[in-house]
């Protein structure tokens, strides 16, 4: 269940290689540490016999558990649903291949009981620690229930529990507080956010999730078969979103959409074939651990993937039959990756998983250094050139130091931003409401913006220090479906029942209408003037052909991974491409008159050469970071640029003339 390992997902979303329809929902994500906090929800429809806290098949991020067999081995239920076993080992539990957690169970104190015997006996209390490979730990008591969740820099969300055990409060790093009630079933009926909005659930009499109703009071609701099964989810509009027929092992068989169309799954022994609404199949192959091994595609080409005995992605071959392969430490993190031309990139890290170095395909390396909390406080680049950071006691950023030595410092009260001193000594201010979202920004000239929100969290509308504004209006969805501009121009969205954009109106009468296939590639576009473009698409939906209003078309022949190898213009000319397949780039152009353009590349990537047909050549140069340093034309002529430590552009300098920016 879950975002299974390995696994592939397709169409609303669908793993295709257990059949398992898995929706996720974010009810409410707030601002905070390093972060938002979200108010999160799963279903699965494998799990649409088991009953949780909002009901048949759904799971709560919050609501992850510890729990043990007779065997003492540990099970640990995470947020999407799924369950990860700890087989013990004498005094030590092992995580499953390709699961990089750890797990501790230590004494939290010692007790006296009344077991039924003479006398009391002595037994300890105990709790289970759980930690990634980012070195977050969760904390689960006696009970098996999550009361604690800290991060790598030690933000920690905490969890209250009732005397029956149920989640009342979650409290964030910044100290907001979520209060959650329960209906008569023990489900959750409310939940209270920071700033007194409340989001509600209701239930049918067989404990499915049927509505969910947000802080503005739009609902979204959800159908289900006998079985739990969810059949169906309809948006905040009331519109259908999709619509799920389930095999007898509750995996999806047929999927409709909004808009109608059909999209079927056939399961066998190893593999699973799906067949899309124009018709297109691809087949999925999976080994006994539901781990893709390949897939074959509509157009006839296929990939495949091999795995270690650690679970972890050893190769992958594309359609062109070229091989990358991975090297990974005991800890699961990447050492090597050997491009299919033998080219390699490799990495080293600390103890507690901090990347130390990376070395790229070229031999360039950039090195990192960390403070005790896992903070990162020193970056230098291959040149030798470094960028320094310092954090405060919760691991946000205080200071950042360029190679030139200017720094930019920022300030916080409680959990907010609010202050930056660039390196000048000019300072800008933020300010936030109850939800830690900024609806004030003033800049060092004294100028401010000011940001609007609706209950939701959505932007409402931002006028700028100049008195220049945007609003913003949302259907029940939260789709936009109108924006103003500050000269007071609006432009119109309407969308069709997957939320794809169909029709565009502005303020001065004009409108574009768009249509699309059954599988969301644009068909039309339909202008102003009434004039039509039209498309037309491989099976992999790759662009073939483009038609304007006139019937003049643009046609395209492609590769294997989709790359346009011709491209045939309105006059019958065909310009052809070739690519360097190491950075998946354009090599050389050939026109219709057969003269050539051919790009040059460095060890990292960057277009460096382009010499043209008549020999004039164009350069550019970069710095370690990728940003131009400098471009020379045809002409000869060249411009130079200079950055700040956080790639603002400082300097542009042509000849003896001198840009600055600010």
């Amino acid at each position: 269940m879950g975002r299974g390992l390995h696994c592939e997902f397709g169409f609303e979303p669908i793993n295709l290689n257990t059949g398992n329809f898995y929706l996720e929902r974010v009810d409410v994500s707030i601002p905070d540490i390093d972060g938002d906090f979200e108010i999160a929800r799963s279903y699965n429809s494998k799990a649409a016999g088991i009953h949780s806290l909002f009901g048949r098949g759904w799971s709560f991020a919050f609501n992850e558990q510890v729990s043990s067999d007779e065997d003492q081995n540990l099970y640990y239920t995470r947020t999407d649903g799924s369950v990860v076993t700890f087989t013990k080992e004498g005094d030590r539990y092992k995580a499953p291949a390709g699961y990089d957690l750890t797990l501790k169970v230590k004494t939290v104190e010692t007790k006296e009981g009344d077991f039924g015997g003479e006398e009391k006996e002595i037994y300890e209390v105990k709790a289970y620690h759980i930690t990634d490979k980012d070195q977050q730990e969760k904390v689960f008591n006696f009970h098996g229930l999550l009361i604690s969740q800290t991060d790598e820099k030690g933000n920690q969300t905490t969890f209250d529990y009732n005397e029956n055990y149920q989640l009342t409060k979650v409290t964030s790093p910044t100290g907001l507080v979520y209060g959650i009630t329960y209906n008569e079933a023990g489900t959750i009926g409310a939940i209270q956010l920071p700033n007194g909005s409340t989001l509600s659930y209701d239930y049918d009499p067989d404990g499915n999730l049927i509505t969910y109703t947000d802080a503005m009071g739009v609902p979204t609701r959800y159908e289900y078969d006998e079985r739990g099964r969810m059949t169906a989810w309809y948006d905040g509009n009331g519109t259908k979103v999709i619509e799920n027929e389930y095999d007898d092992e509750n995996r999806v068989s047929k999927q409709t959409d909004g808009t109608g169309a059909v999209s079927t799954l056939a399961y066998s022994e190893g593999q699973t074939i799906t067949t899309d609404a124009n018709g297109n199949q691809t087949t999925y192959i999976y080994d006994d651990h539901y781990r893709t091994t390949g897939i074959r595609y509509p157009d006839g080409t296929s990939s495949s993937k091999t795995y270690d005995d650690q679970n972890r992605l050893a190769s992958e071959t594309n359609e062109l039959g070229q091989t990358t392969t991975y090297t990974y430490d005991e800890r699961g993190n990447v050492l090597t990756e050997t491009r299919f031309d033998g080219a390699v990139k490799t990495s080293t890290y600390d103890n507690q998983n901090n990347l130390l170095s990376v070395t790229d395909f070229g031999g360039d390396t950039t090195t990192h250094e960390y403070d005790g909390k896992n903070n990162l406080t020193k970056t230098t680049l291959p040149d030798g050139t470094a960028i320094s950071y310092t954090h405060d006691k919760q691991g946000r950023i205080l200071s950042t130091t360029d190679a030139a030595g200017s720094t930019t410092s920022f300030a916080y009260e409680g959990a907010k931003l609010v202050q930056i001193t660039n390196p000048l000594g000019g300072v800008s201010t933020l300010i936030y409401n109850a939800h830690n979202q900024v609806t004030g920004i003033t800049n060092p000239r004294g100028g401010t913006t000011t940001i609007t929100y609706d209950a939701e969290g959505r932007k409402l509308s931002e006028l700028d220090a100049d008195g220049v504004g945007t609003s913003h209006t949302f259907d029940q969805a939260g789709q936009v479906i109108g924006v103003t501009e500050g000269n007071g121009n609006t432009t119109s969205f309407s969308y069709d029942a997957f939320g794809r954009k169909i029709g565009a109106s502005n303020g001065e009468g004009g409108s574009y209408s768009y249509t699309y296939d059954g599988v969301g590639n644009q068909l039309s576009v339909t202008d102003a003037e009434g004039h039509t473009t039209t498309y037309t698409y491989d099976s992999r939906g790759r662009l073939l052909t483009e038609t304007d209003a006139t019937g003049k078309r643009v046609t395209f022949v492609r590769d294997a991974l989709g790359r346009v190898l011709n491209r045939t213009n309105e006059a019958g000319h065909t310009t052809s491409l070739t690519y360097d397949d190491r950075y998946n780039a354009i090599k050389t152009v050939t026109d219709a008159l057969g003269q050539v353009t051919e790009n040059t590349y460095d060890a990292s990537g960057h277009l460096t050469d382009v010499t043209y047909p008549i020999g004039t050549k164009t350069n550019t140069t970069y710095d370690v970071m990728g940003r131009v340093l400098s471009y020379t034309d045809e002409s000869g002529q060249t411009v130079t640029y200079i950055y700040d430590s956080v790639g603002n552009k400082l300097t542009e300098s042509k000849g003896e003339k001198t840009t600055r920016y600010t």
